[in-house]
């Protein structure tokens, strides 16, 4: 079975961990019995019915939940940030190491190294030019915030995310408002913002 290999790979290597993403059902027992933790999480998925703006969007919330929304993302602006939206067509070496700095930060603040290192994502810029896309929060011309998301022709995936310094709602901005007013002027059906709490 593949997860012996895996498993075995893994201790050969000096790995700290093996995981499986979504495996089917019936695969399950086989995996714990192979020793594997299982974890069980949630996925929200916001999808576009023809919003005309993220007003039209809010239309649907209750008044609590849209007064709230409002609130946050008016908070981000007073606070001075603005936001581009860059494709890595658009993103150079120099440009992917500002990114990399409240990316890598988010993960070193938890005591962890970044998934993914600068030539990772120097290379998918390259490799995947159109498909790369990073939501970038800028205060007085400082990056402070940034969300890594991937698109196809019908939906947005995210989201790889980081922030330098914390600012009031600035992770809702920035990893799931910022994204859906994409989606709306882009005309994605789908934004899929990763594995999340209901909350979200």
């Amino acid at each position: 079975m593949f997860i012996h290999g895996a498993t075995h790979l893994s201790a050969d290597t000096g790995a700290s961990s093996v995981h499986l993403l979504f495996p089917h059902s019936t695969e399950l027992p086989a995996l714990r019995d192979a020793g594997l933790l299982l974890r069980k999480d949630c996925q929200f998925h916001w999808e576009n019915a023809d919003y005309a703006d993220f007003d039209q969007f809010l239309a649907g919330f209750t008044s609590s939940k849209r007064k709230k929304t409002r609130r946050e993302r008016r908070r981000v602006r007073e606070a001075g940030i603005r936001y581009r939206v860059l494709s890595g067509r658009e993103l150079s070496e120099a440009d992917w190491e500002r990114i990399m700095v409240p990316y890598a930060s988010t993960f070193l603040m938890r005591g962890r190294e970044p998934y993914l290192d600068l030539a990772f994502f120097i290379e998918i810029s390259r490799t995947l030019p159109d498909s790369v896309l990073v939501f970038c929060a800028e205060l007085d011309k400082e990056l402070v915030g940034v969300s890594i998301c991937f698109r196809s022709d019908t939906t947005l995936y995210g989201r790889y995310w980081g922030a330098n310094r914390f600012i009031d709602s600035l992770h809702f901005e920035t990893c799931y408002y910022q994204g859906i007013d994409y989606c709306i002027a882009e005309g994605l059906q789908r934004f899929e913002p990763g594995t999340q709490g209901e909350h979200k």
